[in-house]
C-alpha cells in the first residue's frame, strides 16, 4: 500500500485588536500583529512538511475570508502528527 501525504493547515486569525493560529480545531498563543503570527505559523507548518505533511498558512482577510500566505509540500513518507504552535512565553 502507498504512503499517503496528510495536509495540515494553520489558520492565522483574529481576535479582537490581536492576532492568533488556529490548527486542528485549537486556537494557540496571541500575537501584537499579523506578520509576527504568519512568521510562528510559517515555521511551524515548515516543521510539519519535514515531518512528512502538506501544509498551508491561511491568513483572515478583513472581509471574514481567507489568502493563502504560504504552501509547502512534502514526499510521501511515515510521519508523525503535525506539529502544534511553539508556546509564547
Amino acid at each position: 500500500m502507498a504512503d499517503t501525504v496528510r495536509a495540515a493547515v494553520y489558520a492565522v486569525v483574529t481576535e479582537g485588536p490581536q492576532w492568533r493560529i488556529a490548527h486542528n480545531g485549537q486556537l494557540f498563543d496571541y500575537f501584537a500583529t499579523e506578520a509576527a503570527a504568519i512568521a510562528t505559523a510559517t515555521a511551524t507548518a515548515q516543521t510539519a512538511v519535514a515531518a512528512g505533511f502538506d501544509a498551508r498558512v491561511m491568513v483572515e482577510t478583513s472581509g471574514g475570508s481567507f489568502r493563502e500566505a504560504w504552501r509547502g509540500a512534502a514526499q510521501a513518507t511515515p510521519h508523525s502528527p503535525a506539529a502544534a504552535p511553539p508556546a509564547q512565553g
